[in-house]
């Protein structure tokens, strides 16, 4: 799994004023960056190759997980055996892909989850460290995603088994075939998403503090996807 990341400004404000002047500014998270699939280096005849992109479309499942340590106030008794001081702050929003794989997005404050690690609501909490940071998008099963995920993932697949055959070039059309048919019979029936997931640099959240994890207020992301899994409904990777 693979995903370039980069961070821009950290916060994002967006000033207004009211009709009665009160400043009622606004923070936000902002999402940009590129998608790509998993896909073959070179082509069949060994000439460097871009990886494919999904095909443009809205609403791609967008999850965002921070953890950490915090001085945790006011957890529920039957939650106090719960690892002391940590923390999740759970994240849900959208991506939209437009052409050559350009990505952006957002999350939704509405969205926010401050919990435990084993899921008790947090409801007062002063941050620590920021430790750990997890990013997953997840594409639909949809006939186009399918088609072009699988053909890229058959590519992908037949370099990497192809490498060292005698006739590399036709080794490499025959497997691709094959694992892209094979790939194309079981995606429509069993997955569950077209999966992209990988641990970001927690270091440009340090800033943050309990408002901005409530209100998803994070600033500025900018980081590339690699598709490169799906998951099934009984939730094996393939």
């Amino acid at each position: 799994m693979s995903i370039r990341v980069g961070f821009l400004a950290f916060v994002s404000l967006v000033a207004c004023t009211s009709d009665d002047g009160a400043d009622t500014t606004v923070t936000e998270t902002a999402i940009t960056g590129r998608a790509v699939y998993r896909d073959a280096t070179t082509d069949h005849a060994g000439t460097v190759r871009h990886p494919a992109t999904p095909p443009p479309q809205e609403d791609v499942k967008l999850r965002l997980r921070l953890e950490g340590t915090a001085t945790i106030r006011g957890l529920a008794p039957d939650c106090l055996l719960d690892p002391a001081g940590r923390f999740e702050a759970r994240y849900a929003g959208t991506l939209a892909i437009g052409e050559n794989g350009a990505c952006t997005g957002s999350l939704a404050d509405a969205s926010t989850e401050l919990v435990t690690g084993a899921g008790c609501v947090i409801s007062d909490l002063e941050v620590g460290l920021i430790d750990h940071v997890v990013v997953r998008a997840e594409l639909a099963p949809t006939t186009s995603n399918c088609e072009t995920y699988c053909d890229a993932h058959g590519r992908a697949e037949a370099e990497q088994a192809c490498t060292g055959a005698t006739t590399a070039a036709e080794c490499r059309a025959t497997y691709a075939a094959d694992a892209a048919a094979a790939c194309k019979t079981g995606c429509m029936q069993r997955t569950h998403g077209i999966v992209a997931e990988s641990t970001l640099s927690a270091d440009a959240f340090d800033e943050l503090d309990a408002g901005d994890l409530r209100a998803a207020a994070l600033g500025e992301l900018a980081f590339d996807l690699t598709f490169d899994h799906i998951e099934p409904a009984d939730g094996r990777s393939e």
